[in-house]
């Protein structure tokens, strides 16, 4: 279940985004329910004669040796393997996402499946399967949606999984909304929750979107720039404006795009920048290429940041104890994984935190 009051981040399931979740202070990791989108699978060129090239099974077992060293047993996490539809059958005849929900199954965690309205029969059987040995119920995420078509959806999606409201968390996901006009996408969740069936019965209610660039090319280097939270603003705007029912729990896409970046993988031309979420905004310190001039830029980005109004504080989470060290210390540049998890980490923190203070002045 995932209560109104609990955040619910969507996140990449990558090495960068696990080792945010493991660096979270224990009272931030108590108020999430991530939802761990698993990648579609990218062969990298292996130039070492003596090295093997990596299978999708190595991948996929890669992927549990992510939960078993980065999250804990105990704590709710969901996994959607929607990426990895067209990948096939593992080598031992088994799809993907039943192959690793069985996995952390045995291993003891705590993993509900996510059900996904865009898949193939192949993939929604098996998390039929998976739901029905788990025994508690599913996460069913619907999107590429139009008020006219949610209801279908869903009741198409009932029926399927033989399961009723209460047994199910409605995730709508709005995904990217970065071409999206923030007052429209209001008005458009709330013709949504006006209009959706069962809202008081499901089990949870989630709403999510994101709007972060799929890749920095658009935005020049050597640049601050700040860019709009319109998941934030939307999620706000619905429960100010609307007489709503329920109030759905919060859920984003932290620092990442929606879709994997046709530019992601092992070695990437990536510019040396720093995704800092603050209150309304992202703001973007942008470099340059890191091929071209390393990663010492993040030695003057970190300093600019850290002299800002945005810079939260070196207490604030390890994100920002780590951009603090870069910036003053200057000890260590760090790699992009580094800073794919130093950005994420903070950006649940802040999140978690603004989520706290909603409710505490709701129910004040």
């Amino acid at each position: 279940m995932i209560s109104r009051d609990k955040y619910a981040p969507i996140l990449k399931g990558k090495y960068g985004e696990f080792t945010a979740l493991s660096k979270l202070d224990d009272e931030i990791k108590q108020n999430i329910i991530p939802i761990v989108d698993l990648l579609q699978f990218v062969p990298q060129v292996v130039k070492d004669p003596k090295k093997k090239e990596k299978t999708f099974d190595d991948y996929v077992n890669t992927i549990i040796k992510y939960f078993s060293d980065k999250w804990d047993k105990e704590r709710l996490i969901y996994i959607d393997c929607y990426m990895t539809d067209d990948e096939g059958l593992l080598e031992n005849g088994i799809h993907p996402a039943k192959h690793l929900i069985n996995n952390l199954i045995e291993k003891e965690f705590n993993v509900l499946p996510v059900f996904n309205n865009v898949v193939s029969l192949e993939y929604k059987q098996s998390i039929k399967e998976l739901t029905e040995k788990i025994g508690k119920g599913t996460g069913l995420r619907i999107y590429d949606i139009t008020v006219e078509r949610i209801n279908n959806e869903i009741e198409e999606s009932l029926s399927f999984l033989n399961l009723a409201p209460n047994q199910i968390d409605l995730i709508i996901d709005l995904r990217s909304l970065i071409d999206s006009d923030t007052q429209n996408k209001i008005e458009f969740v709330t013709d949504i929750f006006d209009n959706l069936r069962y809202l008081s019965r499901w089990r949870s209610v989630v709403l999510a979107g994101g709007n972060f660039p799929i890749d920095l090319t658009d935005l020049a280097p050597n640049e601050v720039h700040a860019l709009e939270r319109k998941a934030w603003s939307v999620w706000n705007g619905l429960i100010n404006t609307a007489e709503l029912e329920r109030i759905p729990a919060f859920s984003d896409y932290a620092i990442s795009h929606p879709k994997m970046s046709e530019f992601e993988s092992d070695y990437p031309n990536a510019s040396a920048s720093i995704r800092y979420t603050h209150k309304e905004n992202f703001y973007v310190y942008r470099g340059r290429g890191t091929r071209q001039r390393g990663f010492e830029q993040f030695y003057d980005i970190s300093e600019t940041l850290i002299n800002s109004p945005h810079f939260y504080s070196i207490e604030h989470c390890k994100g920002c104890e780590f951009i603090y060290e870069c910036g003053n210390d200057k000890t260590s540049t760090g790699n992009l994984m580094k800073w794919r998890w130093v950005g994420t980490a903070h950006h649940i923190t802040v999140v978690v935190n603004q989520l706290r203070q909603f409710f505490r002045d709701l129910s004040a």
